[in-house]
């Protein structure tokens, strides 16, 4: 393992270059409007892939020593190569906005929720706002780069809570057992409260505290692959060959299933169940050449 003067592990894991190209393909799908896509797993697999190699990266340096300062820094490098072409995309979905104003009757309200959803995009707040249909206004995609600010923020702190307890495997699992545990329990309450599209996909699809569990499981798979005992490239295939037939039976099941009881609509929240199939992936990925 080649590592720097502050510990930072240089080593790339390529076949995971793969694996970000599956993941952005079954993505686009769904915004081509393609009959097979996969994109719900595939922005797990994006979330649960950033944790998984900022712990692989991260894990034995000395960069961080804490504090809010440090975090916001961190969050702010990460995203810095991202946010200029985000403002150039949502200026031009701006002048689109603006253009569609022409010869129609433009209301005050109509110009406020323009000057609230710029404002909300230029300091990536988007994904904060309790409703998917602002949450993907004007630059629609950038809710992810929103959501993933805050994820980057709380990095370090999640970075130095796993130090300590990192040799304790079972507690590592019990902790990626209890995400999933917390997400059908937000899941249930948000149902309760209000099962509307706009809500309930904000809270179980764009809440950056919800997707925090995707990004901790992804953590915690760094970590203890860091920490693996060695597989073979045939069994590692093998289990890649079980997760996909898996993941293919899943998106069946919730692309196809009506979704009327309670139990189903609250598995069915674009994120939980598709964390599992997203970490298996990315661990036997990054065990073999892909």
């Amino acid at each position: 393992m080649v590592r720097d003067e502050s510990g930072i592990n240089e080593n790339k894991i390529e076949s995971l270059t793969a694996l970000r190209g599956i993941a952005f393909i079954g993505i686009f799908f769904l915004h081509t409007g393609f009959c097979i896509q996969w994109a719900t797993l595939g922005v797990s697999t994006f979330f649960i892939l950033s944790g998984f190699l900022l712990s692989y990266k991260y894990f034995y340096s000395n960069v961080f020593g804490g504090g809010y300062w440090e975090s916001i820094k961190f969050s702010a490098k990460r995203i810095s190569k991202s946010y200029p072409l985000h403002v150039i995309t949502m200026l031009a979905a701006v002048f689109m906005v603006l253009i569609s104003y022409l010869g129609s009757d433009v209301s005050i309200g109509n110009l406020f929720e323009l000057g609230r959803n710029i404002i909300l995009q230029t300091f990536l707040l988007q994904s904060w706002y309790p409703y998917t249909g602002i949450n993907v206004s004007l630059n629609g995609v950038a809710w992810y780069l929103s959501t993933a600010s805050f994820l980057y923020f709380m990095f370090p702190s999640i970075m130095l809570f796993l130090r300590t307890i990192y040799t304790k495997k079972y507690l590592l699992w019990l902790y990626i057992v209890s995400v999933l545990g917390v997400q059908i329990g937000i899941s249930a309450v948000a149902l309760k409260i209000d099962s509307s599209w706009g809500f309930y996909r904000w809270i179980t699809y764009d809440a950056p505290f919800f997707r925090l569990g995707d990004f901790f499981v992804g953590c915690i798979l760094g970590v203890l692959y860091l920490n693996k005992k060695e597989i073979s490239n045939i069994m590692a295939s093998i289990y890649e060959m079980c997760v996909l037939l898996l993941s293919i039976a899943v998106i069946y099941w919730d692309n196809n299933a009506e979704h009327v009881s309670f139990i189903s609509k609250m598995l069915n929240n674009w994120t939980t169940i598709y964390i599992p199939l997203a970490a298996g992936t990315v661990y036997f990925f990054a065990s073999t050449q892909g």
